[in-house]
């Protein structure tokens, strides 16, 4: 979502994207990325990750009382304009960035 780095959605961008940028030319200082290797991004399962916050304790616990109280709300997105977790929201997203950016 709004978090994503700006380099991993670039990676995301399908090849034929109008906003297909080369990365290395605007983050140079990136050495991954200019030598070509996978995104460090790409090694994580992100629905792993996911599922991981959204059962910590504290993210219960918030979830919990939170229930419509918007601030609480809010600490349990990434920012304002993203869904909710669900143990599947970042690799959704970043499918749906995939296939958004295909039809631009």
């Amino acid at each position: 979502g709004e978090q994503m780095s700006s380099s991993w959605r670039n990676e995301l961008l399908p090849e034929s994207s109008p906003s297909k940028r080369d990365a290395t030319v605007f983050f140079p200082w990136d050495r991954q990325l200019q030598q070509q290797q996978p995104h460090v991004c790409s090694t994580y399962d992100i629905d792993e990750v996911e599922r991981t916050l959204i059962n910590m304790p504290l993210y219960q616990r918030l979830q919990s009382i939170g229930g419509g109280n918007g601030r609480l709300d809010e600490i349990l997105h990434l920012s304002a304009s993203d869904g909710e977790f669900t143990g599947t929201y970042c690799s959704r997203y970043n499918d749906s960035l995939r296939s958004e950016s295909a039809r631009l």
